[in-house]
């Protein structure tokens, strides 16, 4: 089943921005008859404002908030930019220039028409707000083929947690599952444990089907029900296109900035490594990123060449790494390529560390939860990093703290708390510059 709500959410911001361009155009030529060159200058700096404001106020999430809710969203997107427009010319002594009314006239247009498209999509599109790619349905045994979901249309397979663990885990991943709504009746509640078991190796969104309830007038959201059900969610990361489109707009700007100001650091790098080993100067190497789907990764090469069909992790004094090699290690400057994998859309500059694939194979039978990690795009450094856990994990111990890490990071995300792990990781490279090899 096609995942269409971010379609849906994406076309919704477009047609906000337009009736925002529409509505300053359309009063401009019923006054003036033509578009003035100096509100030419206003729709430049107003426009990326208003979609900034937009953003971030989630304006476009109608289909995650009440009509009234999106209503005072949409005001508060008019009002800020209509504050802000105001003080910028203000301050560059254009206001005279601009016909205030006429710019109120158009935001209050573009506001109605705002709310118009907020409307119609939420009655056009009311069923889609809870679409996922391949999501399973998960319920005890076959004898429970009358549930009364059973036959949902939400659900693109069923599954039954009694044939075994590795018959669940194989059909999740035949399938390409990513979402899981699993069913308990009130007796099989002990084996809860057991059922949350089943997905801990798979980066997949888990969501727990309570009984029916008459919880009517409790105060627990109902957005997400299903038909009578109420999935309580599990570990979903709970974040709107808007959001993650901001992050990656994050990831673009930031990313292109650093590659400006690292490409003349990257060349020297490039150029030692050349001539003092001759042999590659990058070295790729798969790992899994997002909901588990591997990709390249890209590291300038800190080692001598050497059979890497089995991976071990650098330690101290290794007689395999270069003299460069400990340089770049040391400081991290190894990573710099990565910046092109932040670029191309495979990794985040913020995000869990993305572990070597055997790794991931070997840790993810010994740590519970540990593939959830995957459900989000991973990162040049990340909470783990700037929490103590850089470099090596030569325990268990280590990497289960590191795994803990991750998955606060994941579900306390948040742009501030990017910024906040961009800003100290430099602070926590020079602290801990001894520990890693």
């Amino acid at each position: 089943m096609k995942n269409r709500l971010y379609f849906y959410q994406f076309f919704t911001q477009i047609l906000y921005l337009l009736s925002y361009l529409f509505s300053i155009a359309i009063l401009l030529f019923t006054k003036y008859g033509y578009v003035p060159e100096i509100y030419f200058l206003y729709i430049y700096i107003s426009l990326p404002i208003y979609l900034l404001t937009s953003l971030f106020l989630r304006g476009a999430s109608v289909f995650r908030f009440s009509f009234l809710n999106i209503s005072f969203r949409l005001f508060i997107i008019i009002l800020i930019t209509f504050t802000i427009m105001s003080s910028i010319t203000f301050s560059l002594k254009l206001s005279e220039s601009f016909s205030r009314l006429l710019i109120f006239e158009s935001l209050t247009m573009a506001f109605f028409i705002n709310l118009f498209v907020a409307i119609a999509f939420k009655k056009l599109f009311k069923n889609q707000s809870d679409l996922h790619e391949n999501i399973a349905l998960v319920l005890p045994n076959k004898n429970s083929a009358n549930h009364y979901l059973y036959n949902h249309e939400d659900f693109d397979t069923v599954i039954y947690y009694d044939e075994g663990i590795d018959k669940v885990r194989n059909d999740l991943k035949s399938k390409n599952i990513t979402s899981v709504y699993f069913y308990l009746q009130k007796k099989e509640l002990s084996n809860i444990d057991l059922v949350l078991n089943i997905f801990s190796e798979d980066p997949i969104k888990i969501f727990w089907i309570l009984p029916k309830l008459n919880i009517k007038n409790s105060l627990y959201s109902l957005k997400n029900s299903i038909k009578d059900a109420i999935p309580l969610t599990i570990n979903k990361q709970d974040k709107d296109w808007s959001q993650l489109l901001a992050k990656r707009l994050t990831d673009l700007f930031f990313g292109s900035v650093a590659l400006v100001f690292f490409t003349p650091i990257c060349l020297l790098i490039a150029l030692i490594i050349k001539i003092t080993d001759l042999g590659p100067v990058f070295f790729l190497q798969e790992r899994h990123g997002l909901n588990g789907k591997k990709f390249k990764m890209y590291k300038f090469r800190s080692m001598k060449v050497h059979d890497d069909s089995i991976i071990v992790q650098a330690k101290k004094n290794d007689h395999r790494l270069t003299w460069i090699g400990k340089i770049i290690r040391k400081t991290s400057l190894d990573e710099l390529p990565q910046i092109l994998n932040v670029l191309k859309g495979d990794m985040s500059l913020v995000g869990p560390r993305p572990h070597a694939v055997t790794h991931n194979d070997y840790y993810s039978t010994k740590i519970k939860n540990y593939m959830h990690r995957h459900r989000v795009i991973p990162g040049m450094t990340g909470f783990a990093q700037i929490s103590g856990y850089r470099g090596g994990t030569e325990d268990i111990k280590k990497m289960e703290s590191r795994i803990r890490h991750d998955l606060y990071y994941i579900n306390n995300w948040s742009i501030g708390f990017d910024f906040k792990i961009l800003f100290l990781t430099p602070i926590e490279l020079i602290k801990n510059i001894r520990q890693t090899y």
